[in-house]
């Protein structure tokens, strides 16, 4: 929650086309597009006011993993490195990262966020990019790569705070990120590239979690911000990258 007086004037508030009430939920003036779209170059992306929820369909503030993963240099391989997107949403990660050079494996437990993640794809002209659109639980997945033998290259994940499976599985993070985050790094190769935390608000820090990784590399931290034109920013969730020394 963000508390502080407005900037901008009354007339300026009335006149936006969206906006979210929380006893109501999304209102719309007449006229107002149920989806549009936005482009972060080279990305074509679908905003959709999502029913029952605060988001958009994309999280803005994490532009700028979005233009680090951009810029990445992958190396000479025969085969695209493999990258993992665990809690994948609707896939501006994924894209991005599929637009540098990896072959990508989204997972999510929500079908209505995979479908929107596909119109992405399409919309971004990434219709043969090798991405894996994969609806399971997180932790059941992981588990199986890890008995299979798998490896990654990278890895990114979002957790929420609270969330269930397909199957309802339940979600807690204070509960379950810790033990997830060690099964992570069995599933990386001995010259993995990246991981990559998304922490927001939870009873979790990211100071709490780093012992977990800070052995495995190099361990970088910072925070998500949404920038402001009028007022102050506003944090939205804190990071961690690991990378190997």
């Amino acid at each position: 929650m963000a508390c502080h007086p407005r900037t901008l004037s009354n007339e300026t508030w009335d006149a936006a086309d969206t906006i979210y009430l929380d006893e109501k939920g999304w209102q719309q003036r007449p006229g107002t597009p149920e989806t549009w779209t936005i482009n972060f170059s080279p990305l074509t992306l679908m905003v959709r006011p999502a029913p029952g929820f605060k988001h958009i369909g994309i999280f803005p503030e994490q532009a700028p993993q979005w233009q680090w993963l951009l810029n990445q240099t992958l190396p000479n391989m025969a085969t695209p490195p493999r990258l993992l997107n665990l809690f994948g949403h609707t896939g501006t990660a994924t894209l991005a990262a599929a637009h540098t050079g990896f072959a990508i494996t989204h997972i999510d437990s929500s079908k209505p966020a995979l479908k929107q993640a596909r119109e992405n794809q399409k919309l971004s002209n990434l219709e043969d990019a090798p991405i894996r659109w994969i609806q399971e639980d997180v932790s059941k997945f992981v588990d199986r790569e890890i008995k299979r033998g798998n490896c990654y290259d990278s890895i990114l994940l979002d957790p929420p705070v609270f969330g269930r499976g397909p199957k309802g599985q339940a979600w807690q993070i204070e509960q379950d990120l810790p033990d997830l985050l060690l099964c992570l790094t069995k599933l990386l190769t001995e010259d993995f590239h990246f991981l990559f935390l998304n922490l927001y608000a939870g009873g979790l820090s990211a100071d709490s979690v780093k012992p977990l990784l800070q052995q495995h590399g190099n361990l970088q931290q910072g925070s998500f911000r949404l920038e402001a034109k009028n007022g102050p920013d506003l944090k939205m969730a804190d990071w961690l990258c690991l990378q190997k020394n």
